[in-house]
């Protein structure tokens, strides 16, 4: 089959350079393979059983809540209360992330960019507000704070 494929390309190819000239089938033949490009690209990829390309959405994604749980874990020891589990502090963060994405949603774009340092807050708030709720297996809180500070 594919030769016989073969031999009738390279009558194609003798007849149209025949007819129009070896200048139109250079241009013809760029134009074609360009498709054939285009066609394989857009067509004929298919992304199932293949890795994720690199430096996607989820990986910038990945290292932001990185970052959050890095500042998190300096800003909770500093402040005196107790840095939570590395588990628990990223459940925590992607929470606070999720929060703010529901603050945001009723916002317009422009609105969200303008006000960044807004929705930090609301993020360190709602990690903060969780860690300072915190309790030990034994039921007790977790900060110095709340162990001391008598109970009304």
């Amino acid at each position: 089959m594919l030769v016989k494929l073969e031999r009738l390309r390279r009558r194609a190819k003798r007849a149209f350079i025949r007819v129009r000239g070896q200048a139109a089938y250079s241009e013809e033949s760029r134009h074609w393979q360009s498709f054939v490009r285009f066609a394989r690209a857009y067509f004929l990829f298919c992304r199932c059983n293949r890795p994720r390309l690199p430096f996607g959405n989820r990986d910038v994604r990945r290292r932001f809540v990185q970052d959050l749980i890095e500042y998190f874990e300096e800003e909770l020891s500093s402040a005196g209360l107790k840095v939570p589990a590395e588990k628990e502090l990223r459940s925590l963060v992607r929470r606070g992330l999720r929060s703010a994405r529901r603050l945001m949603a009723d916002m317009g774009v422009m609105t969200v960019r303008r006000n960044r340092a807004f929705l930090f807050d609301r993020i360190c708030s709602y990690v903060i507000d969780r860690c300072r709720g915190l309790k030990n297996e034994d039921g007790g809180p977790l900060n110095a704070e709340e162990a001391s500070a008598p109970r009304a």
